[in-house]
């Protein structure tokens, strides 16, 4: 037992340094680095007054081409998105690199999200339940007079979690639907 134990504890510390190990999660916070930087830059620059910041991503799930990219045991993209005088845009960053800005049109969603943006961000979460390969979710809106964010996994909608009713019932979860919407529409027209 006490020899179980102790290689327990080595392969941890040798897993913690091994340089591919900590790798992912210094990717995933670069992306996050460069995402927060030219939302800024947006909001800063140009005639904006707010700049949603939409983060999905999963750990611990395959990759396609693990070669290609920075991500090897999962995968993040951030999309920024973004409303001018004239029109929206949006811009992707993932494990592979940033892409250039496209326009979208998604006045309706920006109502929407306007109208209800307090009621989005005041959803609570429950959870006994953790799953070790997950999607995780973060939607963060940012303007001149503040931000407001929420950061949510795919395994507090899973039916082993007892408050997966309470869970689905979550005002976010109406507007991550929305933002699906816009973003699946976005990528089919790459």
């Amino acid at each position: 037992m006490k020899n179980r134990y102790f290689l327990y504890i080595l392969l941890f510390n040798i897993g913690y340094f091994i340089p591919g190990i900590k790798a992912q999660e210094f990717t995933f916070d670069k992306i996050d680095s460069t995402a927060n930087k030219k939302a800024l830059e947006i909001l800063s620059s140009l005639e904006v007054d707010s700049v949603l910041i939409y983060t999905h991503g999963c750990i611990g799930c395959e990759t396609i081409d693990p070669d290609e990219c920075e991500c090897s045991s999962g995968y993040k993209s951030v999309y920024i998105i973004w409303k001018t005088i004239n029109n929206s845009e949006i811009l992707k960053i993932d494990c592979c690199k940033s892409h250039k800005p496209e326009s979208i049109d998604i006045s309706e969603f920006w109502n929407e999200l306007n109208a209800n943006k307090d009621n989005y961000f005041s959803s609570k979460f429950m959870t006994e339940y953790y799953a070790v390969h997950h999607s995780f979710y973060k939607i963060e809106l940012i303007s001149l007079e503040g931000s407001q964010n929420l950061e949510f996994y795919d395994f507090y909608f899973d039916e082993e979690n007892q408050y997966h009713n309470r869970n689905i019932k979550q005002p976010i979860v109406h507007l991550n639907q929305l933002i699906h919407k816009i973003i699946n529409e976005y990528e089919k027209n790459k």
